[in-house]
């Protein structure tokens, strides 16, 4: 129980400090910092595993873990939050329904893992690497991910962006959502942009490798507008799609630039019946059938031998 209210607070400065909050109430008007990041020595530990935080500002350097898996009653609101090189960052719940943390707006640099729990950004910029393990991350107005930044995620992984993804991504070797699901929903407006570093390897299967493809887009009752991360000749390869306004065989609610498409899984949308259909102002949405999940295990385990190289988008840009 109790109660801690504070302006700011230093975890780790000048030596090793750890702090572990397991129930009450804990309020910190200004700055947490877990090891003061212009120290040559020091490092810090945060941990909460229960009752409330409400804190005003994070930097982190160091460990930082919020950890909800023993079902602790537990609330994390922070209103910004920077976590820095070599920081690490985790969220962690009891199921990917179970929400207790908030975010107002969030910057990596470090490692952000979040496991069996649902948080809310209002706004995410990811220049680190950002991993859901399988997780529900809700952002309610842009998610950004700068050149050095990644998103990994699997079946069962699901993100929701309230309004834009601006995606300059070149680490399409690390980068993994092909089994994940990226929704639109209605934030500000109906309209988004999205954002496409990947490469347009035409109607074959090696488009869902190491190119940033998702396994589901859903864009129910949304408007998306496709923008190229580099120079025109880009795409996106999705399993599954859902939401799609047509007419004929034009697509209403995608639009696009010429040179600039989206490619669909056939298996995963009968619908669609095979068929290429015009997304509005250019580019097409077509069919491509990715590899089975073995053969694909197997050639990105190659490609990751040939990942030295540098990645062809950046010709592109």
């Amino acid at each position: 129980g109790g109660e801690l209210n504070a302006q700011s607070i230093t975890v780790g400065l000048r030596g090793e400090g750890e702090f572990h909050q397991e129930s009450g109430t804990l309020k910190i008007n200004d700055t947490l910092a877990v090891k003061d990041g212009n120290e040559l020595t020091g490092s810090g530990t945060f941990t909460q595993t229960g009752g409330t935080a409400t804190i005003n500002n994070i930097k982190n350097w160091q460990q930082m873990a919020f950890d909800r898996s023993s079902g602790n009653p537990m609330s994390t609101e922070i209103g910004t939050m920077t976590n820095h090189t070599p920081g690490q960052v985790t969220f962690i719940g009891t199921d990917p329904a179970d929400a207790f943390a908030t975010i107002g707006t969030m910057t990596n640099y470090g490692q952000v893992k979040v496991t069996n729990t649902t948080v809310t950004f209002g706004s995410y910029e990811e220049h680190g690497s950002y991993t859901s393990d399988p997780a529900v991350t809700i952002i309610n107005s842009d998610l950004v991910v700068k050149d050095t930044g990644f998103l990994v995620g699997g079946s069962g992984d699901l993100w929701q962006i309230g309004n834009d993804f601006f995606n300059t991504s070149l680490q399409n070797v690390s980068w993994n959502t092909r089994q994940a699901m990226l929704v639109f929903f209605l934030g500000p407006d109906t309209k988004h942009t999205l954002q496409i570093p990947g490469l347009d390897l035409g109607l074959t299967p090696a488009g869902f490798i190491n190119n940033f493809a998702w396994g589901r887009l859903a864009v129910n009752g949304q408007e998306l507008w496709l923008m190229d991360a580099g120079t025109p000749g880009g795409a996106l390869y999705v399993g599954d799609i859902e939401g799609l306004t047509i007419s004929g065989l034009d697509i209403l609610n995608i639009h696009s630039t010429p040179g600039l498409n989206l490619y669909y899984d056939p298996l995963l949308n009968p619908e669609l019946e095979g068929k290429t259909y015009h997304l509005s102002g250019g580019g097409y949405l077509a069919p491509a059938v990715p590899l089975p999940g073995s053969v694909w295990l197997l050639l990105t385990g190659l490609a990751g031998l040939a990942a030295a190289q540098p990645w062809r988008r950046c010709c592109r840009r």
